[in-house]
């Protein structure tokens, strides 16, 4: 290995990476919520403080529900309102 400063090529494709993993993390961690979303539609959860959450949730999912538990609650809603078009379609 040698100590050699990097090309702005390299630079430009290490910054790409960390973006794409960044992007990938950011991009699960939304599957995740609206995962959790869709479990407590499934049992007519309403978001409500005191309702049930799924196990094994991630930290970063915990926190944006607990900062932003009107934006759940809504979220809950849609999907509950999906799944009763999915049925009566």
């Amino acid at each position: 290995m040698t100590n050699r400063p990097l090309t702005a090529d390299e630079v430009k494709r290490m910054f790409e990476a960390m973006d794409k993993a960044a992007s990938d993390k950011q991009g699960r961690m939304w599957a995740e919520y609206d995962s959790a979303a869709e479990w407590c539609a499934k049992r007519g959860l309403k978001g409500n403080e005191g309702d049930r959450l799924p196990t094994g949730l991630s930290d970063a999912v915990l926190s944006e529900i607990n900062d932003h538990p009107e934006a759940f609650a809504e979220r809950i809603r849609a999907t509950a309102y999906a799944l009763a078009m999915e049925k009566h379609n």
